[in-house]
């Protein structure tokens, strides 16, 4: 028989987590709502593919941007200046060239699985009473998208023994800090990181803890790269927490210490082997299939074009050390957002707070703990992530483009969990509380 404590436990912490969700869907629902307009993040393309993929279909390199796409733009206008004059929404023909990149597509480069997610979500959505377009449908299903990771990243806190005190603040950061809401609100597949990241992790730690078949890991990792090949970051911090891992089991050995887990060094390297196979095999198969399909050769795309270089200096490596760590680092602040002078500080602190966090969390987390490797494996992938990106689109695709943080995003649910370490002192955990509940009181005043 179950204890009656134990069964009120587990109530009081379904109850918290389903308060969480709700959080998400008002966030979510609130920022759709005050920002109409299109992201400059390249919404129009990935409302183009959106729109393309709801028919099952597909962007290929040379597509243009189709009509449903461009009347969206001309009627919601989009948050940014132009060198050029977009249509106005009751123009009866609308021409791609006068749109972003001449109307080019430059979403092919992802493969289509959000897409296809979210457009067959966004038409359930639009069915009901209410919903102004189908894009405002499409957006509103990234409630469910960061609803998901908001559940896995629960469910992987919880497995790494983190109290439920601790989860909240560093959940609701998550939910209210400005580049996951971005995410969230707008048509981009930079949504499916925190699911991705998350889920990942939580697939690694389950198999070590020989709760979970060595499949799912590699599974997960498989439906990641799926969704957007930027989610191997986090399939990096999942292969570095398995290295990490295996160097402590061997460590272990050979002195008096507690044990790493329940897994041998050569099951972390095989898994490891068989997560990077999978990811290597999902990405290339992608790229393959884009290659073969497309319209056109990419050189003949502006954007493209513009970011042609015929080589790379080390200044262009060194200026983007740093640029995925952390993710949430130079978020886009929206007009309703920038506006309000307390989001723009906790905008500025989020990045150090996460920083700080998980650098005092390996330094107090045990030795030979999960949560220590957790958070070298994150971090050493953060600190690399620019540099290794700069370095791929310049060997895959000879092009040079600044390393946005968000594309670290798969990262952050590594980060946070080794944050929770230095959270155990009482007084850390009230001032993360604090910020966390202050965060989200400013971001639901300037939203609503």
């Amino acid at each position: 028989m179950i204890p009656a404590s134990s069964n009120r436990s587990r109530l009081a912490s379904a109850g918290v987590l389903g308060a969480l969700l709700v959080l998400v869907v008002v966030v979510v629902a609130g920022y759709v709502r005050a920002y109409p307009l299109l992201s400059p993040v390249d919404e129009l393309q990935h409302i183009d593919y959106l729109d393309r993929a709801t028919g099952f279909g597909v962007v290929r390199a040379g597509d243009r941007v189709r009509e449903p796409a461009m009347r969206e733009e001309a009627c919601r206008r989009v948050d940014a200046h132009f060198d050029m004059h977009i249509p106005e929404c009751d123009e009866p023909e609308l021409d791609p060239a006068e749109f972003q990149e001449q109307g080019f597509n430059t979403a092919y480069v992802h493969p289509p699985t959000y897409y296809v997610v979210t457009g067959t979500i966004g038409r359930v959505i639009d069915a009901a009473p209410g919903i102004a377009s189908w894009v405002t449908a499409g957006r509103l299903a990234g409630a469910l998208w960061l609803g998901l990771a908001v559940v896995l990243t629960w469910w992987l806190f919880a497995e790494l023994g983190i109290a439920v005190a601790i989860r909240v603040p560093l959940l609701v950061v998550m939910i209210c800090a400005p580049a996951t809401m971005l995410a969230s609100a707008t048509i981009t597949p930079d949504v499916t990181a925190l699911a991705a990241g998350a889920g990942v992790l939580l697939a690694v730690v389950l198999w070590e803890s020989k709760r979970a078949h060595w499949v799912w890991p590699v599974l997960a990792c498989g439906i990641a790269i799926a969704c957007k090949s930027t989610n191997g970051i986090g399939v990096l911090v999942a292969l570095g927490y398995l290295g990490v891992r295996s160097l402590q089991s061997r460590r272990a050995l050979g002195a008096p210490a507690p044990t790493t887990g329940a897994r041998t060094t050569r099951e972390l390297v095989t898994v490891g082997a068989g997560i990077l196979a999978a990811a290597a095999i999902v990405g290339l198969a992608w790229v393959g299939v884009a290659r073969a399909i497309q319209r056109s050769d990419p050189e003949s795309i502006p954007m493209i074009e513009r970011s042609h270089v015929d080589s790379i200096g080390a200044s262009a490596v060194r200026a983007n050390v740093t640029a995925g760590f952390t993710p949430l680092k130079d978020a886009y602040l929206p007009d309703f957002l920038e506006e309000s002078s307390a989001v723009r500080t906790y905008d500025e602190w989020l990045d150090v707070v996460v920083a700080v966090g998980a650098v005092l969390g390996i330094a107090y987390a045990g030795a030979w703990t999960r949560l220590r490797a957790l958070g070298v494996a994150a971090v050493v992938v953060c600190l690399a992530a620019g540099t290794a990106l700069v370095v791929a689109n310049f060997v895959f695709s000879g092009i040079y483009v600044d390393i946005p943080p968000r594309y670290a995003l798969s990262a952050l649910p590594g980060l946070l969990a080794v944050c929770a370490v230095p959270l155990e002192r009482r007084f850390l955990l009230v001032a993360a509380s604090a910020f966390a509940a202050a965060l989200t009181f400013s971001t639901l005043w300037s939203i609503y």
